[in-house]
């Protein structure tokens, strides 16, 4: 795998895909061109491969702040997107196959979304106060 002088990132879901016969790597990796706004897209770069030594690119898998299938902005990631998953659905593929569906977490700027929350906290409906989960539960 070369990224033509860019290093791999972490590795992010590794998954075969029963259909295409390939194994699918993904991994975080920063483009190389500039985001509107400012800073760099992130996103999950692609190989695939059919017995783990020879892999052939693939373009981005994911790219924040735009969905690549159709060119759309999205808020729901503008900011960043870093880890995630991969599974093999039913049905998710084409004619009703089975298919590989990519589970994203996105973080977004309220700049592009006004409720965009990704701190990771959960604020009561009923304005109290929030607490922390313990363990074991008492």
């Amino acid at each position: 795998m070369n990224r033509q002088g860019c290093g791999l990132g972490d590795v992010i879901a590794p998954v075969f895909d029963p259909v295409h016969g390939v194994f699918h790597h993904f991994d975080n990796h920063q483009t190389q061109f500039d985001r509107p706004g400012g800073g760099n897209f992130n996103g999950w770069g692609h190989f695939v491969s059919k017995d783990f030594v020879t892999w052939a690119p693939m373009p981005m898998a994911i790219v924040n702040g735009r969905d690549i299938s159709t060119g759309r902005a999205t808020s729901y990631d503008s900011f960043s997107i870093y880890t995630g998953s991969a599974s093999v659905v039913a049905g998710a593929g084409p004619g009703g196959k089975p298919g590989v569906v990519l589970i994203y977490p996105g973080i977004c700027d309220t700049a592009d979304w006004p409720a965009c929350n990704t701190s990771g906290q959960m604020a009561p409906k009923n304005g109290g106060t929030a607490k922390r989960a313990t363990f074991p539960p008492s």
